[in-house]
């Protein structure tokens, strides 16, 4: 990598509420998401990822960004841009980042991982802000590091797991909660409620609540939406079925609430996205 890198912000770590959201934006710089705590959807080139505490984001210049919560979570946001001369980097520059730094969107580590390579962003900030002799150096060699650190952990066998293995879907040992949310899934296409689910796994409604809060960050109802717009969206692309014949199939009976929810989650249209995956 020729030239210095800079950091332009780094986010302390802060709670956001549940409905939260970034609007869609074109990245020029190459950011990170850090979470902490809760879980959060990240919208990168119509691609959508659910992101878990533990886990970082990587979001490459020229992406379009969006992201969005329906639980509180705790993030933290960081911009990198490498200086060439007298220039920085922006999205028209990207073949100018090495092959190793083209990183998955989701890098799944777990909370001490995450704190550890966020502190190499904080040594740096740290070295910014009292300006001593050989500052641009010291942040410069600190950005690298992380840089270093954060490929080498994505590039690990542990990193690589499939999801299944990893800690952050419901527990084996919660058979009740896996019970409930393929009850969930086998009933997608037709209209069911948090009563219907807590008497399927046999557990009280608030006692479900608590174990979806606990085991994914959500209630009942927001994983039955998120589920539901996802099959959506699926059979959207396929190209096959109308926006009233796909409302039908993912248990909306007002094609017209179905559009409303998945502009909510997606932010555009079932049309608009009809559109854009046939672009």
């Amino acid at each position: 990598m020729h030239g210095r890198w800079e950091l332009v912000q780094l986010c302390e770590p802060q709670w956001v509420d549940t409905n939260w959201r970034h609007q869609l934006q074109l990245v020029e710089e190459l950011r990170f998401g850090f979470i902490f705590e809760g879980s959060a959807f990240w919208y990168l080139n119509q691609t959508e990822y659910s992101v878990y505490a533990g886990d970082v984001v990587v979001i490459l210049p020229g992406t379009y960004r969006a992201s969005y919560t329906t639980c509180p979570f705790q993030h933290s946001a960081v911009r990198l841009t490498l200086r060439t001369g007298h220039s920085r980097q922006s999205s028209a520059s990207l073949p100018s980042l090495p092959q190793w730094l083209r990183l998955p969107p989701r890098i799944p580590l777990g909370k001490e991982d995450v704190a550890e390579l966020f502190s190499f962003l904080r040594y740096a900030e740290d070295e910014m802000r009292q300006g001593r002799p050989g500052a641009e150096e010291m942040v410069d060699a600190y950005i690298r590091q992380f840089l270093v650190m954060l490929y080498r952990r994505a590039v690990s066998p542990r990193c690589r797991q499939p999801e299944h293995t990893q800690s952050r879907g419901p527990s084996a040992a919660v058979p009740g909660l896996t019970k409930a949310l393929e009850f969930i899934h086998e009933h997608l296409d037709r209209p069911i409620y948090v009563r219907d689910i807590a008497k399927a796994c046999g557990y009280s409604e608030p006692h479900l609540r608590r174990l979806f809060r606990e085991h994914l960050g959500m209630s009942p109802g927001e994983y039955l939406k998120t589920q539901r717009i996802e099959v959506a969206k699926q059979l959207l692309r396929t190209g096959r079925f109308t926006v009233c014949e796909v409302a039908e199939k993912v248990g909306f009976s007002d094609p017209y609430y179905f559009s409303r929810t998945f502009k909510s989650v997606v932010y555009v249209s079932p049309r608009e996205y009809l559109q854009q995956c046939a672009m």
